[in-house]
């Protein structure tokens, strides 16, 4: 969450003369976050392993979101218009915004302008399910390591979390930013296809030896996550001739590629790699950032 909270903070307009970062940024943190979501999501999903047996983490997992289409759909929120609503699963009005929007307010929420209600994607209510997808990567991982007679259970089940999602999602839409359970299944799902086929492939032709990128990058993904963030920042913050760094060196690809859209990936594969560098210097080191 600390992490969450400084890549919030580290920003300064240096464009503008009379930046208030104290009123413009601290005074206005945005409590939530994908770095604070993960953070929260983490913890109650020890805890939750801590005080029920393994057995029953399928269980659990389901019954929270089951119990989040509950509160979604029956329970009903009012505007400040007086106006009531329930059982709806749109931007901006949802029981998960209106919770969202009274309890940390507008000025702390990503979405601060949507309306009725100002709400966040990594928000309060919807924390419910996404601690449901945690545990059912628990589930995955707990089986597909320590159970290896049963991988193919596994990935019948998690495609059958596929066709569900999609069965339901012409009810309850499939949605990231709600974090809607019909999202936790089909995304859990092909997940756990992904990690089931790249660890078959893995223990047949070894696809993973040391150094590959994906490993590089794996083992230090909050890592890479916060250097891409602070460069990121750094590159619109930091202005020659009035210009921002970004430009500098966005422009220069535009001169050889004239597809603005061909540019654009150019632009975004070499940012990759320069995030990608420090990492590979960290795994060739040793050094692992665990958080």
């Amino acid at each position: 969450m600390l992490l969450g909270w400084f890549l919030y903070l580290f920003w300064f307009n240096f464009a503008v003369p009379d930046f208030d970062w104290i009123n413009d940024r601290l005074a206005t943190l945005r409590y939530l976050g994908v770095l604070q979501r993960l953070g929260i999501v983490y913890l109650l999903t020890v805890l939750l392993m801590c005080t029920i047996p393994p057995r029953r983490y399928f269980i659990v997992a389901i019954g929270l979101l089951v119990a989040y289409w509950l509160l979604m759909r029956f329970v009903p929120y009012s505007a400040a218009d007086g106006q009531t609503y329930q059982g709806l699963w749109l931007h901006g009005n949802s029981l998960a915004a209106y919770l969202d929007n009274l309890i940390l307010g507008a000025s702390h929420l990503y979405y601060a302008d949507a309306s009725p209600f100002a709400f966040d994607p990594e928000g309060l209510l919807s924390t419910v399910p996404a601690v449901s997808s945690c545990l059912l990567g628990v589930v995955a991982g707990r089986y597909l390591i320590t159970e290896k007679r049963r991988t193919v259970q596994v990935l019948i089940v998690a495609l059958a979390g596929i066709v569900i999602g999609v069965t339901l999602s012409a009810w309850v839409p499939v949605n990231k930013v709600l974090w809607t359970p019909t999202f936790v299944l089909v995304t859990s799902g092909i997940l756990v296809c992904l990690l089931w086929a790249f660890m078959a492939m893995d223990s047949r032709v070894s696809l993973f030896k040391p150094g590959h990128p994906l490993l590089v990058a794996g083992t230090n993904s909050i890592a890479l996550y916060m250097i891409a963030g602070v460069l990121a920042r750094l590159l619109l913050m930091i202005r020659v001739d009035g210009a921002t760094v970004k430009y500098w060196l966005y422009q220069p690809i535009t001169q050889f590629i004239g597809d603005p859209k061909l540019a654009s990936l150019c632009f975004a594969l070499l940012f990759c790699l320069i995030c990608y560098l420090p990492l590979l210097w960290m795994y060739r080191r040793g050094i692992f950032w665990r958080v």
